[in-house]
């Protein structure tokens, strides 16, 4: 009953005063709404900034230093393992004077992720001479529109600090740095607040002139010793209105951030570039347009992986190079000197004239490293020295390499297959390749077949493989030196000539070791040519293999030949020494009979012709001619097998000797008990004339078969 009487009471009190009860509600409603937004609104506000903060990768601190931060600096930090990253740039606060606002610029690079700024409108900049700004700069200037023109103007001292006065702008950007909406930080330039900022890409960290620069004036001088130099475009340039600079690279990293056509020094005016350390790369190492170029030692490199070239008036031509050379429109004379250091790229140095200039371009290459193809349009005769990666180096014409001086010391490690025209070494020069386990192709795809000509200099080819399609090597020149070692080497042609001493050539070199010769008519071989004989070689042949379809090995002229440790294999004679002294070591030799002894080359027992038209055998020794080849023949062997196999092996000698008649010009052979000689025909030791003499003993007559006197 009473708790009826109550709810009447109420009920009876809050209709008699409505107005009353719904005022008290309102009132509690409202401080119910107001406390709850306040307890959650600070919970909100710190998730929604740290999400802010999170996406945009907020820093958590900064260091600021008014005289800059060395590298020393920078590299404290990268080696604090508590620092996760950090990126180090440049600002400039500046005071306005054409628009009465401070100013801070801010150096932009796309590849920082750190502090990454929010795009309201347009882009953010990507090339040279544009600008993003921040969207305070609307409230200062309500005009302010993208694809506007934004102009700087401020005292000298701020000025010196900008590459370009104006710039395109290209976006309205805000930066997590800066959550106020009115301050954008102090500064010690103009009335002490910041209005808003600017974000520009840095065109060229250091420009030595400008197209305001007068065409004379103090010199421009720039060393450096250390640090970092990173504009977008360029890292160094100069201009071509203004000559007469000097740049000297000692040390540090050159370099450019635009990844597609960067430079990092870029040198149009007249003027002195010398690189004797450090790291020079971007896309493009240098351009030179004018001026001297000498490098001494340093990295020069090309960053890109493809080479392309362009006319340009007005800034760079090409990229994919380490070391770019193209003249000028100003036509300055050009020129280049590499004494040291390593230049990679597509092309490790490309020289060329797009703009098609009259003035005088000079390279001249001493030393160095260069991996990367080597061209020149305008220049020949300038490689000197140096190490190089590309058959480029062996660039020819009319088989004379046109890029290497007279005397010339080339040394050439191939970095991949490659095909090279046969070629030329001259008297004094000297070529080493190294085929670095890959494989040379000789063959110019011209109608017709050549040799490669040792005229006088060295050729020595090195660890790897080579498919001969032309004639083979010659030495074609006196003194002319041929070294292979660690090379399988393999004439295609059947009548492939392989190694060749040439006609009348003297005092020459071949030099054959761990290394395998398959050709055609002969593996190594002699030319006699004169009569009477000019010509003379010195051969060395070591723990190698020598397989020739008619020949391995022919030597018919006044010879030295040191053999140890080899195999030769032919189908007319594995060996035919015919003239000169043998020392023959642990070797085997292997005539393959594949040829009836009725074969139009075998002159068995009858007068033998030029070339390896004689006896066949496995080694046949000396001479049966009477009009030529008239000088003895020294053989001395020690651990030697010869043997007959093939089909027609019954119809052959193992050894088969002859001697010119004059006494002085015999045959003087000697042998011990660890030599053999096998062959199913008899003798196996077959003796074709007297003036023999074997193991100190004359051979006797009744044990000479001949059918024809000589």
């Amino acid at each position: 009953m009473r708790y009826r009487a109550y709810k009447k009471s109420i009920t009876r009190e809050i209709l008699s005063s409505k107005a009353r009860f719904a005022s008290i509600l309102v009132i509690i409603l409202l401080g119910v709404a107001f406390f709850s937004g306040i307890k959650s609104s600070g919970p909100d506000m710190n998730k929604a900034i740290n999400e802010l903060y999170k996406n945009q990768n907020l820093m958590d601190s900064k260091i600021v230093s008014t005289l800059g931060l060395t590298d020393k600096d920078l590299e404290l930090l990268k080696n604090n393992d508590k620092i996760l990253d950090f990126y180090s740039s440049h600002t400039i606060d500046a005071n306005l004077e054409n628009i009465n606002s401070v100013v801070r610029f801010m150096e932009y690079d796309k590849n920082n992720n750190i502090n990454e700024f929010i795009v309201v409108d347009g882009r953010l900049p990507k090339n040279s001479g544009e600008i993003a700004l921040d969207e305070q700069a609307l409230k200062v200037n309500k005009n302010l529109k993208i694809g506007d023109t934004y102009t700087i103007q401020s005292d000298e001292d701020t000025m010196k600090y900008f590459n370009k006065k104006t710039f395109k702008i290209v976006g309205i950007v805000k930066s997590p740095m800066y959550m106020e909406k009115e301050s954008r930080g102090t500064t010690t330039v103009g009335k002490g607040s910041i209005d808003y900022n600017g974000v520009e890409s840095v065109y060229v960290a250091v420009k030595l002139t400008d197209g305001n620069d007068g065409a004379s004036g103090e010199v421009a001088k720039l060393t450096v010793n250390g640090g970092t130099l990173k504009g977008y475009y360029y890292g160094i340039s100069g201009n071509g209105t203004r000559h007469g600079t000097e740049v000297v690279i000692n040390g540090g990293a050159i370099t450019a951030a635009n990844a597609g056509e960067g430079t990092a020094i870029y040198h149009p005016q007249d003027g002195l570039l010398t690189v004797n350390g450090g790291t020079v790369s971007a896309p493009t190492g240098i351009e030179m347009r004018s001026g001297t170029l000498t490098v001494n030692a340093g990295a020069i490199k090309s960053t890109v992986s493809t080479f392309d070239e362009k006319g340009n008036g007005s800034g760079t031509t090409m990229t994919g190079v380490a070391v770019a050379v193209s003249q000028h429109v100003t036509d300055k004379d050009l020129k280049v000197v590499i004494n040291g250091g390593t230049l990679t790229g597509p092309y490790a140095l490309y020289e060329k004239d797009l703009q098609n200039e009259t003035g005088t371009k000079a390279l001249e290459i001493k030393d160095g490293i260069f991996e990367g193809q080597v061209y020149s349009k305008n220049c020949t005769a300038f490689i000197k020295g140096g190490t190089f990666s590309d058959v480029s180096a062996l660039e020819s014409k009319e088989r004379a390499l046109i890029y290497l001086t007279d005397d010339a010391k080339l040394s050439l490690v191939l970095g991949k297959d490659c095909t090279v025209s046969p070629f030329i070494v001259l008297e004094s020069q000297v070529v080493n390749i190294d085929l670095n386990k890959k494989t040379l192709t000789i063959d110019d795809n011209l109608e017709g077949r050549t040799f490669i000509l040792v005229k006088g200099g060295s050729l020595k080819l090195t660890d790897g493989n080579i498919t001969d399609n032309e004639m083979g090597i010659s030495l074609a020149a006196d003194n002319a030196k041929l070294e292979l070692d660690g090379i399988v080497y393999k004439a295609t042609a059947a009548d492939a000539a392989g190694i060749l001493n040439d006609k009348n050539v003297q005092e020459t070199s071949i030099i054959v070791k761990n290394s395998t010769i398959t050709s055609g008519y002969y593996a190594v071989n002699t030319n006699a040519h004169t009569n009477p004989v000019v010509g003379s070689t010195k051969i060395v042949l070591e723990n190698s293999h020598f397989i020739a379809t008619e020949t391995a090995l022919l030597v018919n002229i006044p010879s030295t030949v040191n053999i140890d440790n080899c195999t030769f294999s032919g189908n007319h004679q594995a060996a035919f020494l015919r003239g000169g002294t043998y020392t023959i070591k642990n070797s085997s030799f292997t005539l393959k009979a594949e040829l009836e002894s009725t074969h139009s080359e075998n002159n068995h027992m009858k007068q033998w012709q030029d070339g390896n038209r004689a006896a066949f055998a496995g080694i046949t020794i000396g001479n049966y001619l009477s009009s030529a080849y008239q000088y003895p023949t020294t053989v001395a062997m020690t651990g030697v097998t010869v043997k007959v196999e093939g089909t027609h092996a019954s119809s052959f000698p193992a050894v088969h000797v002859c001697a010119n008649a004059a006494e002085d010009k015999g045959v003087t052979l000697t042998y011990d008990n660890s030599c053999s000689f096998t062959s199913t025909y008899d003798p196996a030791v077959e003796y074709g004339t007297d003036n023999i003499t074997v193991n100190g003993e004359k051979v006797e007559k009744i044990n000479v078969k001949q059918e024809t006197s000589n």
